[in-house]
C-alpha cells in the first residue's frame, strides 16, 4: 500500500514535471519569421499619407560612353500622391483645376507591386509559430507591399523638359541599383539603371568602331512630403505684366478656374523664401581646388550674394557646407554644387536648374553642375595654336575682300557708332531698344501664329538643283534646303513657357565662344584664365538657381555705359546671365554685374527696391528673342548695330580655325556644320530687316511722345544717327556675303581635305558657307522681326533704289553676278 502510494505520487510528480517542461518550451519557442524572397517590404502607411508629395527624376550616372543625356539633367518637379491599386503603386497628380466628377486622376507613373500581410496561422485551435502570408484578407486590408521599382510604366524620358533620345536608343531593360532604396518618414528615393540599345540605322562611326551599341543611365527618383510653409508668392498681374519686360525671372504658371468657369493662368515668380537661410552642399568628390569659387570669404559667390542682400537689409542668406556623405546628389531635399572633371561628351559647359514648387513658385532646392574637362582641353588646344600661328585678323582673306568692297579700312567699319559718345543720344537709344525687341510669333498662352514659308519667291536654287549635270551641287542644295527648314523650325518652333525656361538653364558649349582666345592665351597665364572663366560660369549658373533667366542684352547695355562714362572700368556686360566669348570673360570682376544686382534686389525685396528707377531701365532680352532680334545674341559684343554685326563676322572668321579643322579630336562629328553655316548667314541677313523695320522717324516720335519737354528735333536726330549706322550694317552684311562667295580655293578650300593614306577627314570645306551666302545675298529669304508686320520678303535687290545705299548695293550685286567666286561647275548659275 505504501509502495503503491509512493508510486502514484511519483507518477503524478513526473507528470507535473513533463507538463511544466512542455509549457516552458512553448513559451520560449521563437516565431519563425517569413523569409523575404522578393525585394524589400514596405509599410503602406509610409506612402499613403494625408500630405501630397513632390517628386523629381535626376540622371546621376551616364555610363562610360555618354551616348545621350548627362549627369545632373533633371525633370521638373511634380506634385502628386501615392495610391495603391490591386496590382500597382501609382503616383498620381494632385490637380485642383480639372477635378470634377467626370475627371480621372492623371497618372504620373506607376509600378508593379505585391500586397502582403503576415500572420501566424491557426490550426486545430492552436496558433502556429510560423509566419505566413495571410490569404484570408483582401489586398486593400494588407498593410505592407513589395514593389518592383524597375517596372515603371511611364518612361523616365517623359518627365524631362529636354530631349532624351529614345528615337535612336530603345529601352531594353531596367533594374534597381543595389542599396539605392531609402524609405524614411516623409521621404522616398531609389535609383534605376536603364539599359538602352542603339537602333541599327542610327549607328555612327564612333559607336561602330568602339562597339558602343548599348548605353546605361542611372535615374534617381526622389520624393518628399509637401509640408505647408508660410511662403508668400509673388504674383504677376498677367503674362503682359510690364515686369516681364523689365527683369527676366523664371516663372511658374499655375492654372485655375475663375468664377465664370473659364481657365485662367496665374503667373508666379520663382524665388527662395526671402526670410530664411538656405544651405547648399558641395557634391561628393567636389575638387578641392575649385571650392574657393563658392566659399572664399570675400570674393566667393556665396559671400558676394550675402553681401548684396545684407547691404540692402534683405534677411535671406545662403551658406555652403562640406558633404558628410549623407547628402546624395539628386536628393530633392538638398541643394548641391558639382564640378565634374570627368569627360562627358553629352554634357554642356554648365547647368543650373532649380526645384520650384508647381503651385507657389517657391524654390525649394537647386543644383549647379559645371564640366571642367572640356574647358581645360580647349584652353590647351588654343594656347598651343596661339603659340604656333601669328594673329590672323589683319591677314584674313575675308577681311581683305571686305576692305576692297567697302573701300574702307577695318578701323573705319564701325565709325558710324560714334553717336553713342553723345550721352543724350546713347540714352535715348537705350530707352528705345526694348520697343524694337520682338519675340517669336505665337505664345504658349494664345493661339500660335501661322507657320511661315521658309522659301519665298526665290526659286533659283530649286531650278539649279533640278539640273542633272550638276550632281555634286545638286546634293549640296538639297541638303541646304533641308537645313533651312530644320533651322526655321528650331528658330520658330513654339514651346510651352515652362519648358522654354527649363532649357534656359543650360549653357551649351559652343566653338564660337572660343573666337579670339588664342590672342589672350598668348600673353596670359592659362591657369588664371581658367579661374576667371569658371567663376563667371559658376555665378551665371547660380544666377539661374536664384531665379534669373538669360540676358543677352547685357553686352549692349554695358556698351552704352562704356561709351558715355568718362572713366569706365572694364565693362563687357551688365549681366552675368549674358553669354560672352571666353575672350571677353577673362579679367572681369568676381561679382554680380549691375543688372543682376538690380533684378535680385527687386525680386527679394518684393519690388520695394528698384535701382532701375535711378537710371534708364536695364536692357533685357532672353532665349525667345534671339530669333527675332539681331542685337540679342549669344557670344557677341558691341552696342550699335554695326558693332554687333562686326562681332558676329569676327566670331565667324576667327572660329574657322577650330570649326573647320580636326585639331586632335578623336571623333570629329560634322553633322551640324550645314546648320551652323546657315545660322551664321541668317544672323547676318537679319540686319537688313533691322534697317527696314526699326528706328523709323515716325516710330521714334510715337515712342517718345510721352516724354515731357522733349526737344522736337530729337526724334529726327536719333533716326538719322541710328539710321546711318544701320545703313553701314547693310553694307557690312553685303560685303561679307560677297567676300565668302568670292573666296578662292587657295584662301579657304570649299572641298574637304582627307589624309591620303587613312582617308580621315582633316579639314572641312566651306561649300555650305558659299551656298548660303549666295542665297541670302541674291534671294529674299528672311524671317520677320516684328510679328505684327506679317512676312515681309527681305532682299538686297530693292535697296538698289535706296538713295543712300543704291550705288553700293548695285556694285556688290553686279560683281557677284559677274564672278560668283571659286567653286565647282554650276555654282555661278546661282
Amino acid at each position: 500500500m505504501h509502495i503503491k502510494v509512493k508510486a502514484k505520487t511519483a507518477i503524478i510528480a513526473l507528470s507535473g514535471l513533463v507538463f511544466l517542461s512542455l509549457s516552458s518550451c512553448a513559451r520560449k519557442r521563437p516565431i519563425e519569421r517569413a523569409v523575404e524572397t522578393v525585394g524589400n517590404r514596405w509599410a503602406k502607411a509610409d506612402f499613403d499619407t494625408t500630405l501630397p508629395w513632390l517628386g523629381k527624376v535626376t540622371i546621376v550616372n551616364n555610363g562610360s560612353n555618354s551616348a545621350f543625356g548627362f549627369v545632373g539633367l533633371q525633370s521638373e518637379v511634380a506634385l502628386g500622391k501615392f495610391r495603391f491599386t490591386k496590382d500597382h503603386l501609382q503616383f498620381v497628380a494632385v490637380d485642383e483645376v480639372f477635378n470634377g466628377a467626370h475627371a480621372s486622376e492623371r497618372v504620373i507613373n506607376e509600378w508593379n507591386i505585391e500586397h502582403t500581410e503576415y500572420h501566424q496561422k491557426v490550426s486545430g485551435g492552436r496558433v502556429s509559430n510560423v509566419e505566413t502570408e495571410n490569404d484570408q484578407i483582401s489586398y486593400d486590408k494588407k498593410r505592407f507591399f513589395r514593389v518592383n521599382w524597375e517596372s515603371a510604366v511611364i518612361s523616365e524620358a517623359a518627365s524631362f523638359p529636354f530631349s532624351i533620345d529614345e528615337g535612336c536608343w530603345t529601352k531594353k531593360a531596367s533594374r534597381l541599383v543595389d542599396s539605392s532604396q531609402e524609405i524614411l518618414p516623409g521621404y522616398v528615393s531609389f535609383t534605376l539603371a536603364v539599359d538602352y540599345q542603339v537602333n541599327q540605322e542610327c549607328i555612327d562611326e564612333p559607336q561602330y568602331y568602339r562597339a558602343d551599341f548599348t548605353h546605361t543611365i542611372h535615374y534617381k527618383y526622389s520624393f518628399k512630403e509637401d509640408a505647408p510653409t508660410e511662403y508668400k508668392p509673388y504674383v504677376y498681374t498677367g503674362e503682359l505684366d510690364p515686369l516681364m519686360k523689365k527683369y527676366g525671372y523664371f516663372v511658374t504658371v499655375a492654372p485655375f478656374m475663375n468664377s465664370l468657369g473659364q481657365l485662367e493662368n496665374s503667373f508666379l515668380m520663382n524665388r527662395w523664401d526671402r526670410k530664411d537661410t538656405h544651405t547648399i552642399y558641395f557634391a561628393e568628390n567636389f575638387p578641392e581646388k575649385y571650392k574657393w569659387i563658392y566659399n572664399d570669404p570675400d570674393t566667393g559667390i556665396i559671400a558676394r550674394t550675402n553681401q548684396l542682400f545684407a547691404a540692402n537689409k534683405i534677411p535671406m542668406r545662403f551658406e555652403i557646407k562640406e558633404n558628410d556623405g549623407n547628402h546624395k546628389f539628386g536628393d530633392i531635399r538638398y541643394s548641391f554644387v558639382s564640378f565634374v572633371e570627368d569627360t562627358d561628351y553629352q554634357a554642356p559647359l554648365g547647368y543650373g536648374p532649380s526645384d520650384a514648387h508647381p503651385r507657389t513658385g517657391e524654390i525649394m532646392a537647386s543644383n549647379t553642375i559645371i564640366w571642367v574637362s572640356g574647358l581645360q582641353y580647349y584652353l590647351k588646344l588654343l594656347k598651343d595654336y596661339g603659340e604656333r600661328q601669328p594673329t590672323r585678323a589683319s591677314g584674313s582673306a575675308i577681311y581683305r575682300k571686305m576692305e576692297t568692297t567697302l573701300g574702307q579700312t577695318p578701323a573705319n567699319w564701325t565709325a558710324t557708332s560714334s553717336f553713342l559718345t553723345v550721352p543724350e543720344l546713347a540714352n535715348y537709344y537705350r530707352y528705345l531698344l526694348p520697343e524694337f525687341t520682338y519675340g517669336r510669333q505665337g505664345s504658349p498662352f494664345a493661339r500660335p501664329g501661322h507657320e511661315l514659308d521658309a522659301f519665298t519667291t526665290d526659286k533659283r536654287l530649286s531650278e539649279v538643283s533640278s539640273l542633272n549635270q550638276f550632281k555634286e551641287l545638286n546634293g549640296l542644295l538639297e541638303d541646304g534646303q533641308k537645313a533651312i527648314t530644320e533651322a526655321y523650325k528650331k528658330e520658330n518652333g513654339v514651346k510651352s513657357l515652362a519648358r522654354t525656361q527649363a532649357l534656359s538653364t543650360v549653357w551649351n558649349f559652343n566653338d564660337t565662344m572660343l573666337a579670339g582666345m588664342d590672342k589672350v592665351l598668348a600673353v596670359t597665364d592659362t591657369e588664371q584664365v581658367l579661374k576667371d572663366i569658371l567663376y563667371r560660369v559658376a555665378i551665371h549658373e547660380f544666377g539661374h538657381n536664384l531665379n534669373l533667366r538669360h540676358n543677352f542684352y547685357g553686352s549692349v547695355d554695358a556698351g552704352i555705359d562704356r561709351a558715355t562714362q568718362k572713366d569706365p572700368k572694364k565693362l563687357m556686360t551688365s549681366s552675368v546671365m549674358d553669354y560672352l566669348s571666353l575672350q571677353d570673360e577673362v579679367g572681369l570682376d568676381y561679382d554680380w554685374e549691375a543688372y543682376d544686382k538690380a533684378a535680385l534686389l527687386y525680386a527679394y525685396s518684393n519690388g520695394e527696391i528698384d535701382s532701375a528707377q535711378l537710371r534708364l531701365p536695364y536692357l533685357y532680352c532672353t532665349d525667345e528673342h534671339i530669333a527675332s532680334n539681331p542685337l540679342c545674341n549669344q557670344f557677341d559684343h558691341g552696342t550699335a548695330p554695326s558693332e554687333v554685326l562686326m562681332s558676329l563676322i569676327e566670331r565667324y572668321d576667327e572660329s574657322y580655325w577650330i570649326r573647320n579643322f580636326r585639331y586632335g579630336r578623336a571623333f570629329w562629328n560634322t553633322d551640324r556644320y550645314r546648320y551652323s553655316a546657315f545660322k551664321t548667314m541668317l544672323d547676318i541677313k537679319r540686319f537688313v530687316s533691322l534697317y527696314r523695320e526699326t528706328f523709323q522717324t515716325a516710330d521714334i516720335q510715337s515712342e517718345l511722345a510721352g516724354i515731357p519737354g522733349l526737344n522736337p528735333f530729337v526724334p529726327q536726330l536719333i533716326a538719322d544717327s541710328v539710321g546711318n549706322d544701320l545703313r553701314q550694317s547693310v553694307k557690312l552684311a553685303a560685303s561679307f556675303y560677297a567676300s565668302v562667295i568670292g573666296l578662292s580655293q587657295v584662301d579657304r578650300p570649299y572641298f574637304e581635305s582627307y589624309d591620303e593614306f587613312s582617308g580621315a577627314l582633316t579639314k572641312y570645306g566651306i561649300a555650305y558657307d558659299k551656298i548660303f551666302a549666295s542665297r541670302f545675298l541674291l534671294g529674299d529669304d528672311a524671317f520677320p522681326l516684328n510679328p505684327n508686320r506679317g512676312f515681309t520678303p527681305v532682299s538686297f535687290i530693292p535697296l538698289r533704289d535706296d538713295g543712300l545705299l543704291g550705288t553700293f548695293i548695285n556694285n556688290v550685286l553686279s560683281t557677284v553676278y559677274v564672278n560668283g567666286g571659286d567653286m565647282f561647275a554650276g555654282f555661278n548659275d546661282l
